[in-house]
């Protein structure tokens, strides 16, 4: 299943409360586009939060500029393997 639109904080929630422990590269529940640049690390960690503002000037949610409280907050897709 693909969850988009997730705020950050709420995705580390929903990982915590699936799988246990809160990161985004391992378990049923994971960050949809993380590098697999970690070398095999265990708990990598959800690089955002919701401090992060959506950057409205290039259109998408790679800007990690500090939001304001009148900014949207940076979003997160999650892919949730359920079994079957």
């Amino acid at each position: 299943m693909v969850i988009t639109g997730l705020t950050p904080d709420l995705a580390r929630s929903l990982d915590q409360m699936i799988d246990g422990k809160a990161d985004a590269h391992e378990g049923l529940f994971r960050k949809q586009d993380i590098n697999n640049d970690t070398s095999g690390n265990p708990g990598t960690e959800w690089a955002t939060n919701n401090t992060d503002a959506y950057g409205p000037e290039t259109g998408t949610a790679d800007d990690t500029t500090t939001n304001l409280d009148e900014d949207q907050v940076i979003t997160v897709v999650a892919i949730y393997k359920m079994s079957q």
